[in-house]
């Protein structure tokens, strides 16, 4: 029995071979991707960046949330917002 159940089945993100995405995007699926692309200098935030989330469910919210927390402890000055379709 449980209460909460949450299944990561590793999908991937779609649209990444699309023009230009690859360079002014992060996709965050895999997730193990992503932890890699931010540990590499092109793709590291720097001071007052803004990064954008794109979807406003509970997953963009909490990537959200975990990346400005713990990014401001490295990087000063950063800025995050959600888009969504509202």
């Amino acid at each position: 029995n449980y209460d909460v159940l949450s299944l990561d089945t590793g999908s991937m993100s779609k649209g990444t071979d699309n023009p230009g995405v690859l360079k002014y995007a992060i996709p965050t699926r895999p997730i193990d991707q992503l932890v890699i692309d931010y540990k590499t200098p092109k793709k590291r935030l720097s001071k007052g960046d803004t990064l954008v989330v794109v979807g406003g469910g509970i997953a963009g919210i909490e990537l959200a949330m975990s990346i400005s927390s713990g990014f401001r402890s490295i990087v000063d000055n950063i800025t995050v917002t959600i888009f969504d379709s509202g």
